[in-house]
Parts: C-alpha cells; sequence; structure tokens
C-alpha cells in the first residue's frame, strides 16, 4: 500500500525529500547553546518524524478521499508525540533537544514563536492522539 504526504505525492519520498533540503542547509542554521552536531542530529530526526501521522487511516482518507474527520486527520500532534517517546524511551539526544524536537514538530506548520502557548493544549489532545494511534498500528503492516 502507498502512503501519501501531499494528493501526488509518496510519503517516503516527501520525507526524503525534506532530509535532503536539512543536509543541504545545514549550515546556515544556528542556535546559541546547540552544538552544529546536536543541531544535525536534531533536524535529522525532525526530518524522519515530522509527517509521521500521516500514515494514519485518518490523513490518508483525507488526503484522498476528502473523509474529514476534524482532528483525527491532523498529523503533527501524533508524529511529535512519537518522536518524542522514541527520543525519551531510547536515551536519544538531552531533555532540551527532545522538547525542541517535539516543539519543532508539532508546529511546524505554525510560526514557531510562542512554546508555552503551544504546548498548553496537550492534555485536552490526549483523546485524539490515541485514536490516532491505533489506526497507525493498523497502517504499520503496509510500511515497507
Amino acid at each position: 500500500m502507498k502512503f501519501y504526504s501531499h494528493k501526488e505525492k509518496e510519503l517516503k519520498d516527501h520525507l526524503a525529500n525534506v532530509r535532503d533540503i536539512i543536509s543541504e542547509n545545514i549550515k546556515t542554521i544556528n542556535f546559541e547553546g546547540i552544538s552544529s552536531e546536536e543541531l544535525q542530529e536534531l533536524l535529522n530526526y525532525s526530518a524522519i518524524f515530522h509527517d509521521l501521522g500521516k500514515y494514519t487511516e485518518y490523513f490518508q482518507n483525507y488526503l484522498l478521499k476528502n473523509i474529514d474527520t476534524k482532528d483525527l486527520r491532523h498529523h503533527a500532534q501524533f508524529s511529535a508525540i512519537t518522536a518524542y517517546n522514541y527520543l525519551k524511551n531510547n536515551d536519544i539526544l538531552n531533555d532540551k533537544l527532545q522538547f525542541l524536537l517535539l516543539y519543532f514538530i508539532e508546529n511546524h506548520h505554525r510560526k514557531l514563536n510562542n512554546v508555552y502557548k503551544n504546548f498548553l493544549n496537550y492534555d485536552s489532545k490526549e483523546k485524539i492522539f490515541i485514536k490516532q494511534k491505533e489506526k497507525f498500528i493498523k497502517s504499520l503492516d503496509f510500511i515497507n
């Protein structure tokens, strides 16, 4: 089964393109207090995980069949929480970088300027995340 990031673009190709763009532009990005090696690793994980939620049935149905399940089709929160948990559970990156990854991915379609405001709603989104997780797990059988 093929999964799409956009109507005519396969998700695996999109993720590879994002990774390539980051690799080409990494030298132009600078964050105070983060080494270039840490930044490279952070952005690589961001590229890999940022659209993971598009592998859910909810997102694919929305994109390809115009079936709008409202909050369940949104992919950024699922992608962010999954990435954060993966890094945390596998002791990858430090706490600050794990938090930044969560923030970057959750907000990759928004302005990245108000961390506190964007995190206020996380508790209310738990039920949505659980439903998305169920549909994502069913999709795992189809991912190459």
